[in-house]
């Protein structure tokens, strides 16, 4: 695509390739702090995260995205799943 004497179609791939990548990291950062927070509350009300800790949780939320934290919120939120009290 010319303007003039601009070609702007080297422009446009990869600059909304960056923007695209730059949104899917701010989505999975916002998730994993979610989760990190969530699992940090959950040890604060006495009771533990499900099988690891909430920052194994919220690096696992990070590398695999959204989908990952639908599962921590099903064991630890939903009615199907439920939260562990601290053993004593």
């Amino acid at each position: 695509m010319n303007f003039g004497n601009i070609d702007i179609s080297n422009l446009v791939t990869p600059n909304a390739m960056y923007l695209f990548f730059a949104f899917v990291f701010l989505i999975h950062l916002a998730f994993a702090v979610g989760v990190f927070l969530s699992g940090t509350r959950i040890r604060k009300d006495g009771k533990e995260t499900w099988i690891v800790s909430p920052l194994f949780w919220a690096c696992d939320t990070f590398l695999i995205g959204p989908i990952f934290s639908f599962g921590y919120w099903f064991i630890h939120y939903s009615s199907m799943g439920s939260l562990r009290g601290k053993e004593s």
